[in-house]
């Protein structure tokens, strides 16, 4: 059987040491709705603010980026890097393809973007984000991407083939966190909903 190749193996390492960082973390309070002061970070400290909302492995180069209050970071620098403006980044998950991601929270000091963001997605690893949708209305706390397409929530369920549209699913829970799979499309059954895979309840 092959040997991993080295991305691979470093990324699968520095994942399970990000996982461990994020469950000994404070989960944040629910949002109010309204952007709070921007965190300083720890001083002291390699991460880079007491809450992180998404971790990010990059299977090609093995770059693990965190989501914060204080914006995105490049954990496999030292010391950690940031990447791109400084969001609060409530919601964050990889896209399907290499270097996409997909955000949400409250913009940054400045910035003239809507808040809550709604969601945001980079096309170059979190250096410049674009705007898709709901700007002003949604600011989704838990996001995955499948290739059936998104799900988030943001109070509501919801799922969307293209980040664009949105269709919003009857739900008796309310997930801490939402993961789906990037490689598989499900079959209309397989779900209740008919909607991508909705995994991890609280």
């Amino acid at each position: 059987m092959p040997n991993p190749t080295r991305p691979r193996a470093r990324a699968t390492a520095v994942l399970a040491a990000g996982a461990g960082l994020i469950l000994a973390l404070s989960a944040c309070s629910p949002s109010s709705g309204a952007a709070g002061p921007a965190s300083a970070g720890n001083t002291g400290s390699p991460m880079p603010d007491a809450h992180v909302h998404g971790l990010s492995v990059s299977s090609e180069t093995g770059q693990v980026l965190l989501a914060t209050h204080d914006g995105l970071f490049d954990m496999t620098k030292q010391p950690a890097a940031k990447i791109g403006a400084t969001h609060d980044l409530m919601g964050f998950t990889g896209g399907t393809d290499h270097g996409v991601l997909y955000a949400s929270g409250h913009p940054g000091e400045g910035s003239d973007l809507a808040n809550p963001l709604g969601l945001i997605r980079s096309a170059d690893a979190g250096k410049t984000w674009e705007t898709l949708s709901r700007q002003g209305e949604s600011d989704f706390h838990a996001l995955t991407a499948t290739k059936s397409g998104i799900v988030g929530f943001d109070g509501a369920l919801r799922t969307s083939p293209d980040g664009k549209t949105w269709n919003t699913v009857a739900s008796n829970f309310v997930p801490a966190a939402l993961a789906g799979t990037p490689h598989q499309r499900h079959r209309p059954g397989n779900h209740p909903t008919g909607d991508p895979s909705l995994n991890g309840r609280r």
